[in-house]
């Protein structure tokens, strides 16, 4: 090999940092701390642990203005996710492939803490915000991280 020339690794690469925008009743959770995970519609990559998220909000009309970021992170879980009706169950959420349906004090419970983690007061409330914003099923990504700012 010339000395001149680079091995090539595979599967490594530099952070890469994602850009998130946060709607108004989470700017303050974000800016915070207190919230420090989002989810997200579509989307064909995921984030890998790791990589840096920038938490941001529009400081005037949407696409028409700058950004304000609220928090930066490092990411330490990204996974899939799904809410969906199950009929005669309610609303099932995915998470990788962990799956919870409401029914038991277990089930209810983890469900309204997954709901509390994002910044709302409870499963009911966080699947009417869903199915308001995207409508059900919603298929998307589960983004965690640990603040680098303080």
């Amino acid at each position: 090999m010339n000395t001149l020339e680079r091995p090539v690794i595979v599967g490594i690469r530099e952070p890469r940092t994602w850009v998130k925008i946060f709607a108004e009743p989470f700017h303050q959770p974000v800016r915070s701390g207190t919230k420090r995970r989002t989810l997200r519609s579509g989307g064909k990559d995921l984030p890998l642990v790791g990589d840096l998220i920038s938490c941001r909000r529009w400081t005037g009309q949407p696409y028409r203005s700058v950004t304000e970021v609220l928090r930066t992170g490092r990411i330490t879980r990204s996974d899939w996710i799904a809410i969906e009706r199950v009929r005669g169950r309610g609303v099932r959420l995915t998470e990788g492939s962990l799956v919870t349906v409401p029914g038991t004090a277990s089930a209810n419970g983890h469900l309204d803490a997954f709901a509390m983690a994002d910044g709302f007061q409870s499963w009911r409330g966080m699947v009417e915000w869903f199915e308001a914003q995207y409508g059900l099923p919603f298929f998307g990504y589960l983004i965690e991280w640990e603040p680098l700012d303080a």
